[in-house]
Order: C-alpha cells, then sequence, then structure tokens
C-alpha cells in the first residue's frame, strides 16, 4: 500500500512562488525555488563556520604580521574582483531570458561573449595588480622588513590567480541561470573551507606565506575547472568552439556596467561611517559601532539567499508581459516579511543582553543602542531588496541612478550627524538612509512595473506594522519579562494581521497542510 506524503506548510507556501504560463519554460517551480534558498543559505553560513575555528589557529602559527599580510593581499584580490564588470547578473539575466523563451541555442554566443569579455578584463586586473606588487610590498603597506620579500611574492602569485577568480564569474552567472544554486553553493562550500582548512594544514610544517598563497592559486585553477565542468554537464548543447560574437557584447557590457557603479559604490555605505566615526570621534567609537553592524548585517543572509535564487525568473518573466514578475514580487514580500521581522525584533528587544553575553557591560552600554537602530535599517534594507532584485533584472540603470544620488546626500548627513549626536548619529543615519532607499525603490518598481501596485501596498502596510511594533520597544523596561511578554504578543499581532489582512485567501491555502 502506497502512503503519499503530506506537503509541509512552508514548502507548500513556496511552491506558491510557482507561476506558470503555456509554453511558457518555468525558471521557479516551489520546490525548486525552496531548495535554491536552502542551498544559498547553507553556501553563505557554511565557509564561515569554518573561518570561525580555522582563522585562530592560523592567527596563532603564522603569527599576527604574517596572517595580517594575507588577509590583506586576499581582501586586495577580492576589490579587484570590480573587473568582472557586474558580467556575472548579466549573464544569468540574458540566458535566462533565452530559457525562459525557449531560444537556447542563443546561449553557446552568450557563454562565450561573456567568458571572452571577463578573461579581457581579468588579464587588465592581473597587468595592474602584478605592477603594483612591489610598491604594496615595500612603500604603501607597513609591511616588517623580513616579510617585504614574502610579501612582494605573495601579491605576484594572487595576479596569476585573478584570471581564475574573475572569468568563474561566466560560470556562476551562466549556472544561477539555470537555476543550479545546488551546484554553485557546493563548489563555494568547498573552495570557502579549503581555503581556509588547506592553509592551516600548510601552516603546521612552514609559517612561510608563498606555498599558502601557491595552494590558493592551485584551489582556483582547479575550482575553474569544475565550474567549466559542471555548465558543460548542464548544458549538453555548449559549443566548446570559443566563438564570442560582437553584438552581444554592446548588451552584456552596458547592463553589467549599472550594476559596477552599486558594486563600486555600495561599500560607501558599508565603511564610510567607520572612517569618519573615527576622525571625528574616536577609534573606540569604531569598536562601538562595527562590531554591532558586522554581527547583525548577517541577516541578510535571509533576504539575499531567496533574492538570488528570484533573480533568474525575474530576468526571464519581465522579457514577457511583467503578470509572472509581478505574482513572484508580490509573494517574495509575503514570505520574506516573517522571515526577516522575527529576528529583527528580537535583536531589538534584547540588544543589550545579547552585547552582555557576547561581549561584556560596558561594551553593551556603549553599543546597544546603536545595535537597535542598526537592526531597524537592516529591516527596511532587506524589504528593500525585494523590489532591487526585480529592478536589478529589467532596469538596472535605476538602482545605479539612485545610489549616485544617494553617495552625497548620505556622505552629508553622516557627518552632520556624527558631529551632532555622536555614535548613535551614525547609526541614525545608516538606517534613515535604508529607510529612504526601501521607498524609492519600491516607487521606482511601481514605475517600471505598473501592475506592481497592490504587491507595494501590501509590503507597505507590513513595514508599517512592523515600524510600529519596533518603536514600542523604546518604552519598555530593561528586565527581560516585559520584553519576552512584548515578543510574542507582538509576534501574535504581527502574523495575525499578515494572515487576516495581507495575504489572500489562495495564498493562505498554500499554507494550511492538505
Amino acid at each position: 500500500m502506497t502512503v503519499s506524503r503530506r506537503p509541509r506548510p512552508l514548502a507548500r507556501a513556496l511552491k506558491g512562488l510557482s507561476v506558470r504560463h503555456e509554453g511558457e519554460a518555468d525558471l521557479a517551480p516551489g520546490s525548486l525555488l525552496a531548495r535554491s534558498m536552502i542551498w544559498n543559505l547553507i553556501g553563505f553560513i557554511a565557509p564561515l563556520g569554518v573561518a570561525v575555528v580555522v582563522i585562530p589557529f592560523l592567527i596563532k602559527r603564522l603569527g599576527t604580521s604574517e596572517y595580517g599580510v594575507l588577509s590583506i593581499a586576499w581582501g586586495v584580490v577580492g576589490y579587484f574582483g570590480i573587473f568582472d564588470m557586474g558580467l556575472s547578473n548579466a549573464l544569468t539575466k540574458f540566458v535566462a531570458e533565452r530559457i525562459g523563451r525557449g531560444t537556447a541555442d542563443e546561449i553557446s554566443d552568450i557563454f562565450h561573449t561573456g567568458l571572452a569579455l571577463l578573461l579581457g578584463s581579468s588579464l587588465c586586473g592581473a597587468l595592474l595588480l602584478a605592477l603594483l606588487a612591489r610598491p604594496l610590498a615595500y612603500s604603501w603597506l607597513s609591511v616588517p622588513t623580513d616579510l617585504r620579500s614574502q610579501t612582494f611574492t605573495v601579491f605576484r602569485l594572487f595576479a596569476v590567480a585573478l584570471p581564475f577568480v574573475v572569468t568563474v564569474a561566466c560560470f556562476r552567472g551562466t549556472l544561477g541561470a539555470y537555476q543550479r544554486f545546488d551546484v554553485i553553493n557546493k563548489i563555494q562550500i568547498a573552495v570557502g573551507s579549503i581555503s581556509f582548512a588547506g592553509p592551516a594544514v600548510i601552516s603546521l610544517f612552514s609559517r612561510n606565506l608563498i606555498p599558502i598563497v601557491g595552494f590558493l592559486v592551485f584551489s582556483r585553477a582547479a575550482t575553474w575547472l569544475i565550474y567549466l565542468f559542471c555548465c558543460i554537464q548542464t548544458m549538453p548543447s555548449l559549443s566548446m568552439r570559443f566563438r564570442p560574437r560582437v553584438k552581444i557584447i554592446w548588451p552584456l557590457v552596458t547592463f553589467g556596467g549599472w550594476i559596477s557603479i552599486c558594486n563600486l559604490l555600495d561599500p560607501i555605505f558599508l565603511i564610510s561611517d567607520r572612517f569618519i566615526l573615527g576622525a571625528i570621534v574616536s577609534m573606540n567609537a569604531v569598536a562601538y559601532y562595527a562590531t554591532p553592524f558586522d554581527m547583525v548585517c548577517r541577516l541578510w543572509l535571509i533576504p539575499d539567499a531567496l533574492n538570488t535564487a528570484l533573480f533568474p525568473a525575474y530576468a526571464s518573466s519581465m522579457k514577457r508581459d511583467g503578470r509572472r514578475a509581478t505574482e513572484l514580487l508580490e509573494k517574495a514580500g509575503h514570505y520574506l516579511f516573517p522571515l526577516i521581522f522575527a529576528p529583527v525584533l528580537l535583536v531589538t528587544l534584547f540588544a543589550y543582553q545579547i552585547l552582555t553575553v557576547w561581549i561584556d557591560r560596558s561594551f553593551a552600554e556603549h553599543s546597544a543602542i546603536v545595535l537597535e537602530w542598526l537592526a531597524v535599517g537592516i529591516l527596511f534594507s532587506s524589504i528593500a531588496r525585494v523590489p532591487l532584485t526585480l529592478l536589478v533584472a529589467h532596469r538596472p540603470d535605476l538602482p545605479a541612478k539612485l545610489v549616485m544620488f544617494e553617495v552625497p546626500v548620505y556622505l552629508t548627513v553622516l557627518v552632520a550627524m556624527i558631529h551632532r549626536f555622536g555614535l548613535q548619529g551614525a547609526a541614525v543615519a545608516w538606517t534613515s538612509r535604508s529607510a529612504f532607499n526601501c521607498v524609492v525603490l519600491h516607487v521606482m518598481t511601481f514605475h517600471v512595473l505598473p501592475d506592481s501596485s497592490r504587491a507595494i501596498k501590501k509590503n507597505g502596510a507590513m513595514l508599517g506594522m512592523a515600524v510600529l511594533a519596533l518603536a514600542g520597544t523604546a518604552v519598555l523596561p530593561v528586565a527581560i519579562g516585559p520584553r519576552l511578554l512584548y515578543l510574542g504578543f507582538m509576534l501574535a499581532v504581527i502574523v495575525g494581521a499578515t494572515w487576516f489582512c495581507v495575504l489572500s485567501p489562495e495564498e493562505r491555502r498554500e499554507f494550511v497542510p492538505a
């Protein structure tokens, strides 16, 4: 006798993200999106877990100076990742469009053209890094004299690795278009773990950085080959004849260029506050601000895992009538909101206790209010990622233009707020920018997709309820008991209001077991 397995409510809900029309390739079946989101979360978290364990050991084995050189060099290589020119997202978009339209024969041309562009730009970056290796090692960085020769060689070796690091974006973008996030994240987990575990093993035999970096270069080359093999397995029709097409270059570069602007300017919103705090207030203030920020921003793993999986579906659906994109946008907001609101409310209520346990009471007295404000900003920025993903898939120029407008305004407000309110002023400025960004991105989405008005109104209603709930935490006593009661009460209120006032009857049925 066969017993059917009853679908779980969450799986049924995520399955509701599937919106299929006659004759279309479905890039967003619910079960696939659920798996993709889970794999993205694992891919983000697993390497962090390895790093937490291995980094203290590496510092102890190599020494502080040697590890500092290694981390700076790897950080420079990471920044040189700008030479991917946003082509990973561009490839995902254009390949997903061809899949959605059923014109898979054009995918080989897009793949080879993207690979050629990435190869050319990465070779330019590698040459630049090789030329900068000597001044970085001997002049620009405060490297101990006995480490300068090693540092010079380290940068030269990383220059060799750069083309492998950058051109992998072609493979990741293509696999993402096919929703093969399981493959991407399995490789990412392995590479991220090996990047820390390998040097740790080598450090048992030598403190010299050159064999460690040599191993990292070799691992990146091997990773490149693995990604290529996976692309061939995913696309059996992929031509092995290298044939970039001139006519495809301009659409790829134009689309990727707008994304590159965001990639270049977004770090300003992540690090400028630290530099300005250090210049105006003190380095202690930087620690009191950066520590809670680095902790709470890990919540971005939740929206990033969902929206990374949704991006190919947006890219393919926007080329048609936009109905599917509108439905995906609405449902994404519904499912993201409770996933992000619950931890934000928890952090806001217990910021002081969390910092006291994690660090100490003195640190919590300085940073608790900062953590509370930043948690509110994380809520706005997480919800903003819903319309942002759709806009990047269809009109990447709009988010880029918004960021270019925000940078000078934000820096001006940030300096004024820090002068006036110090540490707390920096947190308020960052959260205010996050709220502004969230509102404008929703307005832009309505301009691009007028049918999205219902989704935007629902997101606004949910955010309004969340802001009222978070504002109520300001009048609560510090005692844990009342805060626990408030947590339970507000979660019940928000869930009830969302269930009866936001979700449609059809969406409610998706959560109810059959």
